[in-house]
Formats: C-alpha cells, sequence, structure tokens
C-alpha cells in the first residue's frame, strides 16, 4: 500500500468475466439456433409446401384430363413456393421460390396402314422447387403421367399412374401445347382450354402411334398398363433428342381418342371447343374465378349453364348485363337465375318488366339481382337464360333467337357478364343461328 491506495483491488472483474461468459454463451446460443434449429425449422416449412404443391399438381394433372376429354376448361391453381416466418434473433433466407413451367414442344405422330400421317406437337410441364434445405427434384407431368425425378437421388417416382391406355384398351390422348412459365412464391392459376385436334378423319385402320416421353421402359412404360390391356408397346430410346423417348402404341382408328389442351391461351391454329368462357377479375388470381362447370344446353332459343367457383373465398355475383357485340338495334331477353340441388344457390329475377319491355335489354345494360348468389370455394350455381327475342319484342315465336353453343370472347355473337361484389366481372361468350336475326 502506497499513500493509501490499494492497487491489488479487483472487486470488478468478476462482474466483467461473469458478463463476458454469459454473452459468449449467448452467442454460442445463437449461433447454433442460426446454423441447426433455424435450418431444421426451414426444412420442414419447406417439406409442408412440398406436400402441398403435390396436392396442387395432382389436381392439375386432373383439371388437364378433365378439359381435354370433357370438353370443359378448366382454372386450378398452384402455389409456387413459400416463405418463412419472420425470426428477431436470425437470419431468413430469401423466400423459396419456384418455377412452373413447359417443355419446348415435341411431336405426337400418328400414321395409318396407307402411310397418311398426322402430327400433333405436345409439351411436358415441368414444376422445379427453390428449396434452401429441403432436398426435391423436379415433378413433371406428361402422357397423363405425374412423377417426381429423384434421378440424382435414386430413381423416378411415380405420382400418379398413367390413364393413356385403359383397361377396355381404348387410347386417350390429351396434348399439352403452348410455351408457359410462370416463378415466384405466390399462387398462380393455370388456365386449360379444351381445343380440337388435328384432323384424323383421312386416317383409316390401323394406326401406329409414337408419343414423345422422358419415361424409358424400364424407368416406367414397360409395366405400366393392366394384364388385360392388349395395347402393345415398345419405347424408342432418345427419338428426339437425348433424354426424350418415343411411346411406341398400335392401336384400330376407333379405338383412339385425342384431344388438345391450350395452356392460358387457345394454341394458334386450333378452333376453340365450346364451354370456354374468360373471366376479367384483375388482381390477386386466388380470388374469386367463376368457370364453366357443365356443358351448355343450348337447344332452342334457351342456354342454360352452370357455373363453379374455382377460387379460394366466396364468389357473391350482384349483378348481370347481355350484351350482343355488332348489332345496332339489340333485342331484349328474358333471363332467370337459379339453381336445382342442395349444392347450389337460388337466384330468381322472374320476368320483371325493364324499360317497358317484357324482359332485359341486350345493349349491356346492369340489372341487379334481386337477392345476392353467394358461391362459396367449390360451390356450383345454374344460370338459365330465358326465351331471347328481336327488338320487335315477343310478338310471336317467330321473333325467338335460335342459341347454338358457346364461343369463346371476342368471336361471340352474345356476351352474358356476371358482376361480382368486388368489382370484377367474368363474361361467358354464346353464337347464335343468325345474328342478323338480332336486330
Amino acid at each position: 500500500m502506497r499513500d493509501g491506495l490499494d492497487f491489488g483491488d479487483d472487486r470488478g472483474v468478476s462482474a466483467v468475466i461473469g458478463f463476458i461468459f454469459i454473452f459468449a454463451i449467448l452467442m454460442i446460443l445463437l449461433s447454433i439456433n442460426q446454423a441447426q434449429v433455424v435450418p431444421a425449422e426451414n426444412e420442414q416449412i419447406e417439406y409442408q409446401h412440398f406436400e402441398d404443391v403435390r396436392n396442387d399438381l395432382v389436381d392439375l394433372r386432373s383439371a388437364i384430363s378433365t378439359a381435354g376429354q370433357n370438353d370443359i376448361s378448366q382454372f386450378p391453381t398452384v402455389t409456387l413456393g413459400t416463405a418463412y416466418p419472420p425470426r428477431v434473433l436470425a437470419v431468413n433466407p430469401p423466400p423459396a421460390s419456384g418455377t412452373l413451367r413447359t417443355s419446348e414442344a415435341y411431336n405426337i405422330t400418328i400414321t395409318d396402314e396407307t402411310g397418311t400421317t398426322e402430327r400433333i406437337p405436345t409439351r411436358f410441364l415441368e414444376y422445379q422447387p427453390g428449396y434452401h434445405e429441403f432436398q426435391s427434384g423436379s415433378t413433371w407431368y406428361e402422357n397423363s403421367v405425374l412423377y417426381l425425378d429423384e434421378s440424382q437421388r435414386g430413381g423416378i417416382v411415380i405420382i400418379e399412374e398413367q390413364n393413356l391406355v385403359t383397361d377396355d384398351n381404348t387410347v386417350r390422348i390429351t396434348a399439352l401445347q403452348n410455351d408457359f412459365q410462370r416463378s415466384g412464391t405466390g399462387r398462380v392459376t393455370v388456365e386449360l382450354y379444351p381445343t380440337e385436334a388435328g384432323n384424323l378423319s383421312d386416317l383409316t385402320g390401323e394406326l401406329e402411334i409414337a408419343i414423345p416421353t422422358q419415361l424409358s421402359g424400364d424407368t416406367y412404360w414397360n409395366d405400366a398398363f393392366d394384364d388385360d390391356v392388349t395395347v402393345e408397346r415398345t419405347v424408342t430410346p432418345n427419338w428426339y433428342e437425348s433424354g426424350v423417348h418415343a411411346l411406341n402404341l398400335t392401336v384400330e382408328k376407333e379405338n383412339l381418342e385425342i384431344n388438345t389442351v391450350g395452356i392460358q391461351e387457345e394454341p394458334e391454329g386450333r378452333v376453340a371447343k365450346g364451354n370456354v368462357g374468360r373471366d376479367t377479375t384483375d388482381g390477386d388470381q386466388s380470388g374469386p374465378s367463376l368457370v364453366f362447370d357443365s356443358s351448355v344446353d343450348g337447344q332452342g332459343t334457351s342456354i342454360s349453364f352452370d357455373i363453379r367457383n374455382n377460387g379460394d373465398v366466396e364468389a357473391t355475383i350482384t349483378d348481370f348485363s347481355i350484351t350482343t357485340p355488332g348489332v345496332s338495334d339489340p333485342g331484349i331477353a328474358q333471363i332467370f337465375y337459379s339453381g336445382n340441388s342442395e349444392n347450389e344457390v337460388e337466384i330468381n329475377n322472374g320476368y320483371a318488366s325493364k324499360s317497358g319491355n317484357t324482359g332485359y335489354l341486350t345493349d349491356g345494360t346492369s340489372y341487379e339481382l334481386n337477392q345476392n348468389a353467394a358461391l362459396l370455394p367449390g360451390q356450383t350455381a345454374t344460370v338459365n337464360l330465358g326465351e331471347f327475342y328481336d327488338s320487335g319484342g315477343r310478338a310471336n315465336n317467330e321473333d325467338k333467337v335460335e342459341i347454338d353453343y358457346s364461343s369463346t370472347i371476342g368471336t361471340a355473337d352474345m356476351t352474358v357478364t356476371l358482376e361480382l361484389s368486388d368489382g370484377s366481372t367474368h363474361e361467358f361468350g354464346f353464337l347464335v343461328s343468325d345474328s342478323s336475326s338480332i336486330n
């Protein structure tokens, strides 16, 4: 001790050492959390999305078949990616985005016994995830087969088996056409429009069909058909290029059904089939989406068709209007809206007089339903369009306008527009036997 000072006083050292020790432990725990806990939790989140998107792709595969074989446009949705929950004491990677895209086009070739050949382009559809932790290959759709490509880690995992060849030895081909690609983390609506296939009327007798495929015989096709299927099949490797083979089938013409489906729009040069409607909803594609759900009964002067809420939120129909493009003197129409099953809503505007007429003007005038029609996701309702008359009114039955079938918007003689409570509109087009009769 000198001058009363104790230079050996170390009473604050233990507190400093304790703080450093605690800080070091916290840093170690944060490091462990960042290096092990966060990746493990993110992997679980990615795996859950993997399960969800697989279900979306199963629905997409079914929608392609429905659009092609039942001539009904479909609008399935796919959630491309996922995000991670916010973390205060950890750093998240960027959201895990995904990509849904078509391959380049390859020709299906159909050759009859005279050597006449028809070529119809088709594409594969790939979903490629962008996970940071969970390891997964791409999921592919081709020729009705849905499979996970894990060739880098062991092989191919079949999710949905083929329905290309059925047990009654019928070959059903659905060609997927148009270039398509979407990337991100949100939900995308895939619009599927049935179109006319190539002209097979000139083909006769036994047909030799070569279908492009990425699956080899040993990988899948050799054992893909049931024992009671007698359609012969072989696989020619590297038919187009490395990795793209030909599945060769021999079938009689009467046992072949071939359809084409356009993704997002009708393929160029193809004629759209009936029951094709477009909606004009803007913004979030997961919102209300009303689509044709059944064939149009368009015989005579009336139309009846089902619509389905194909979105994820309730769709409330509040108004409707009818237009006849290119007609200077629109006629009038009697229209009512109703449902006839326990899963359908019932709205009936009746035949109330509008502006002195016995129906509704077909000049685009918007008419309010006397009771809003609320459709839950997946719910169906029926739209009944009553008798249509020309501008002369209901003088006699000769004034009735004959309706043919549904059409695409832009080529339709008559457009029915349903207005929703969120401000969006959904249009459905129809043709008439003689558009000049509405004048």
